[in-house]
């Protein structure tokens, strides 16, 4: 009931139309063709995922489904810790396996007691780590865990270059406790300048803005942290493991240890003749002409980064990080209602539909069915969340604009990608004239469009037809689709200009079109309590009369005094558009084109640099005006990169600086240094050999990888110092080096090889954006420790020792005996 100004009441739907709110609001949610409605919970900061995912699951089973009327349902659609639990133990799966190689790997070149003691050391600085990231304030992640899954292969490196001294030392006659503190000794200088140099390679990581920024945070953070822990623990704590060890005069008993004694003493004859065979004529011929091996290794790494330009290896800046969700975006014109919205989405649920049986088709009989289900919602933008897009909550819905979403079986489950799916839709949907825009997208992760012209003109119809013609000339790349550009027609409206004598009326514009809009639109005048909910009650004019554009110019238009003139009399009417939204950047009228490109054809940076040598050069030449700049990926890179680039070239340096404290010398870190660049040798060629891309997630593999050949060639030069400060020719010293530090180096380079084997050569779909920084990190240092076992001797050679003087300065890296 509601009281009229005359103090009568009288029942509100006697006077007034009264419409649920939910169906006035241009909102429409449905889940599998019946109406829905989402609830979302959030956790918690801190709250495992797994622990509210729990008590959500026990709510719905034990009270809420329980209560539902007849008809009614509930469904969990989206859990991100199943997607949480399916990459957690992707992860321990490849971080065992790799542990175990490695472990494997120890056995056969050292010991297996040696080995067991150095696997130990991985789960100390583990354990430390975590330390580390509850200090940085870091979550236990997918991200997280990939970086401990590379910590297995990288910072056992601190603790097979001690062990493998402490080795030789035992094997040349020296007893437990001696040889531990021996070999210690010898090589504690170079290996805590080693692993401080591994730290300043990785700190620029630390330091990445934007999306990619936030995503990595986990990884140096971890590493080194793992890094400088290992290193404590390499010389204070596990000399003492090894100090217990038997010496060289122990023979085996038992026949576990008699095999595995015998297995070791095959692997090191077969390994001694090679050193002195092959290796030995080798590093005699990179010593006696060092300009050919100088050369071999320049040339190489020239064609291996003109595979890049070259196409044969492809570019993209970020990985696809493929969710268990697939969703069309669809924009109608302005204007169009939320009904029409709605059935031209419905063709799109179909078509997704058909497509996804298509697709199954080809599947075993017994597989579970590829999609569990639909939600079609208009009236709302779509963003990323988890595992897959929820629309996002507004008061104010769009009629003209849908998102369809289907949910996938789990990417553990399936073989089919995210992508194979999406362009079955595409296909099954064909053109669409009469929407706007159609956008589809599978990523749990969007760190921007491939492609995002941003186009600036002062003259805004000129700005259009730029936008349509840069729009044309991406839709004839090959490879390219999704193309769409922000502007629009406009919405039609009648305009009103007040006609000069309506002045003399008293007649104002601000009055004039408050009038209007309370007749056509409504004035509030009342709010009615019914239930929790608040209903609002509009005066309007009666339907009959608000429904033509005749209505609009007949309308009798109040004055004061009482009087009222027909619109007409006081107003000029005319048809014209006006867009619904301006967009400005650095205070410049802009257009925004956009299109998704699919890598395997060509990639982002590819169809902007073909776009800007076609359409974009033409019509940048015919017109000076025309302002272009490109956001997107190619922002993220842009920003990326520099950040990296700076970071990089800091990091070098301090690297310089370091090397050079335990050299003592301004020119041997040059060549220690030098080997760097060559490690995107092994990097290319093994995203050529995988047939992956190379993204920013490579060169993050890369940039990681520059600390170990650092390692290595430290330890070599090392080696080298103390021959030639003992007397040795320089030759000699320079072969001698290579050959008695080739055991740590070719067993570092090999156990973080086969820690991350089983990472790079996994195939599970989610796991795909992980293998690019694995891969360059893995082959990269494979490739690079067979060049740098001959590049340093070569570049050592040249160089004269880089001016070694044989006297002794202080005891510095002379270990006493």
């Amino acid at each position: 009931l509601v009281t009229a100004a005359d103090g009568t009441t009288v029942r509100l739907g006697d006077v007034a139309d009264v419409r649920d709110d939910f169906e006035a609001s241009n909102l429409i949610v449905r889940h599998n063709g019946l109406p829905a409605a989402f609830v979302e919970i959030s956790r918690a900061d801190n709250e495992p995922v797994g622990d509210v995912a729990a008590a959500v699951a026990k709510y719905v089973d034990g009270t809420l489904r329980p209560s539902l009327p007849p008809g009614a349902a509930v469904t969990v659609w989206n859990d991100e810790s199943e997607v949480y639990t399916e990459r957690r133990d992707l992860l321990l799966k490849n971080g065992g396996l790799g542990l175990l190689l490695v472990f494997l790997a120890l056995a056969l070149f050292l010991e297996i007691r040696l080995a067991v003691w150095v696997s130990v050391g991985i789960g100390v600085a583990g354990i430390g780590a975590l330390a580390a990231m509850l200090a940085f304030d870091l979550s236990m992640n997918s991200v997280s865990l990939f970086a401990f899954v590379l910590a297995i292969g990288i910072v056992v490196d601190d603790a097979i270059v001690v062990a493998e001294q402490v080795y030789s030392e035992r094997k040349g006659g020296a007893s437990g406790v001696v040889a531990a503190i021996r070999g210690t000794r010898r090589v504690r200088t170079p290996l805590t300048f080693a692993v401080f140099t591994s730290v300043a390679v990785f700190t620029p990581l630390l330091f990445l803005p934007g999306g990619i920024g936030e995503i990595m945070a986990p990884v140096p953070v971890v590493l080194i942290a793992m890094l400088l822990l290992s290193l404590v623990e390499s010389l204070f704590i596990l000399p003492s493991h090894l100090s217990h060890l038997p010496g060289a005069e122990w023979q085996p008993t038992n026949p576990a240890d008699r095999f595995l004694s015998g297995v070791q003493g095959k692997v090191d004859s077969a390994l001694s003749s090679f050193v002195e065979g092959p290796l030995t004529r080798a590093l005699q011929f990179a010593t006696a002409q060092p300009v050919v091996v100088i050369a071999g290794a320049v040339g190489l790494l020239v064609v291996s980064i003109s595979l890049l330009p070259a196409g044969i290896v492809g570019t993209t800046f970020a990985e696809t990080v493929e969710g268990d969700f697939v969703t069309a975006n669809l924009e109608m014109p302005d204007g169009t209602s939320a009904q029409r919205t709605h059935e031209v989405a419905s063709e799109l649920e179909a078509a997704g539909r058909r497509a996804i049986e298509r697709l199954s088709r080809n599947r075993s009989a017994d597989a579970p069915p590829l999609s569990s289900g639909s939600i079609l919602t208009v009236g709302q933008k779509a963003r990323i969340e988890g595992g897959g897009l929820f629309a996002v909550p507004s008061l104010n819905p769009e009629a003209n604009i849908a998102t369809i979403e289907f949910k996938l079986l789990g990417a553990g489950e399936r073989d089919i990608s995210t992508g194979t799916v999406l362009n079955a839709w595409r296909e099954e949907v064909g053109d669409l004239p009469y929407a706007r825009s159609l956008t589809f997208t599978g990523e749990i992760i969007a760190l921007g469009n491939p492609v995002e012209a941003v186009l600036s003109h002062p003259d805004q119809a000129q700005l259009e037809q730029i936008a349509d013609a840069t729009v044309a000339g991406l839709r004839e790349i090959q490879g390219v689709f999704d193309v769409r550009s922000d502007h629009t027609p406009g919405v039609r409206e009648i305009q009103l200009a007040l006609r000069d004598e309506a002045r003399t009326l008293g007649l104002t514009m601000d009055e004039m079109a408050s009038q209007l809009r309370a007749a056509f639109h409504g004035e509030e005048a009342v709010r009615v309590q019914r239930g929790r909910e608040e209903v609002r009650v509009y005066v309007r004019l009666p339907e009959d009369e608000r429904n033509s554009i005749t209505d609009i110019e007949s309308f009798m238009l109040p004055l004061s005094g009482g009087r009222s003139i027909p619109l007409r009399q006081v107003a000029r009417l005319e048809l014209g558009t006006t867009a619904p939204s301006i967009r400005r950047r650095d205070g410049d009228r802009v257009v925004t084109v956009t299109a998704d490109v699919d890598i395997a054809v060509i990639s982002g940076g590819e169809a902007i640099d073909f776009l800007m040598d076609t359409t974009l050069a033409d019509l940048v030449a015919a017109d000076s005006e025309l302002t272009v700049r490109f956001g997107g990926e190619a922002e993220q890179q842009l920003e990326s990169f520099d950040a990296l680039n700076r970071g990089f070239i800091l990091a070098m340096l301090v690297v310089y600086a370091m090397l050079a404290i335990p050299l003592r010398s301004y020119t041997r870190p040059l060549i220690v240094m030098a080997v760097i660049p060559f490690g995107l040798v092994g990097a290319i060629l093994g995203h050529l050999v995988l047939g992956i891309p190379f993204s920013s997630t490579s060169v993050f593999g890369f940039v990681g990888l520059s600390g170990v050949v650092i390692n290595d060639s430290l330890v070599m030069i090392d080696y080298f110092e103390r021959r030639v400060r003992e007397g040795a020719p320089l030759g000699a010293a320079i072969v001698e080096s290579a050959k008695a530090r080739f055991r740590p180096i070719m067993l570092t380079s090999l156990t973080t090889f086969v820690a991350f084997m089983p990472l790079i050569l996994e195939r599970a779909i989610h796991a795909k954006f992980l293998v690019p920084f694995a891969a360059s990190l893995g082959f990269g240092l494979l490739v690079t420790t067979g060049i740098l076992i001959l590049l340093v001797p070569a570049l050592t050679a040249l160089g004269g020792g880089g001016r070694f003087q044989p006297e002794s300065r202080g005891e510095g890296l002379v270990v006493s005996r």
